[in-house]
């Protein structure tokens, strides 16, 4: 699964931040002519339609198959090096980091992708993908709503149809 999802996160210009159990956190920086915000929806996009054709392929040597979904917001960050004198790791911190989680967790409310994303994200993506409105909520550690969103499933079948899947 790791293996199949981290070179999407990457061939869109994002990188590991860390693995959380069976999650994946990744961060996409903003660095000049990149769109960070798209190429963070079009890695989920991607990531969500490699599952597809994983589970038929967990399914056909008779292992369960799973699902995942994917929370994706846009915002000031701050990333660096954090930790003891012996042991030093690279994370990401914020408020926008944790929007991110608040919107994953919430993702298997979708009702179609489970690829959820904020308004934030809507704000900043140029070419926003085929979406639906999904729910205004106030996740924990805010206290004013946030409108979510969810990629519409044709946007899934249209990257089946039209580009090779990994």
């Amino acid at each position: 699964y790791f293996g199949k999802m981290v070179p999407i996160i990457e061939e869109h210009g994002g990188s590991l931040d860390k693995l959380i159990g069976d999650a994946v956190m990744a961060v996409f920086e903003s660095k000049q002519d990149y769109d960070d915000a798209s190429a963070a929806l079009k890695a989920a996009i991607q990531m969500q339609a490699a599952m597809d054709e994983y589970r038929r392929q967990m399914l056909s040597r008779g292992m369960p198959e799973f699902f995942i979904g994917i929370g994706v917001n846009t915002g000031v960050s701050v990333v660096g090096n954090l930790g003891a004198k012996d042991q030093v790791s690279r994370t990401v911190l914020g408020d926008a980091v944790n929007l991110a989680a608040r919107v994953e967790s919430l993702s298997k409310q979708g009702k179609q992708t489970n690829i959820l994303f904020t308004e934030f994200t809507l704000d900043k993506v140029k070419a926003p993908p085929k979406h639906d409105f999904l729910m205004e909520t106030v996740v924990k550690g805010k206290s004013e709503p946030v409108k979510i969103y969810e990629v519409n499933e044709a946007v899934i079948e249209d990257w089946k149809r039209y580009n090779c899947v990994t």
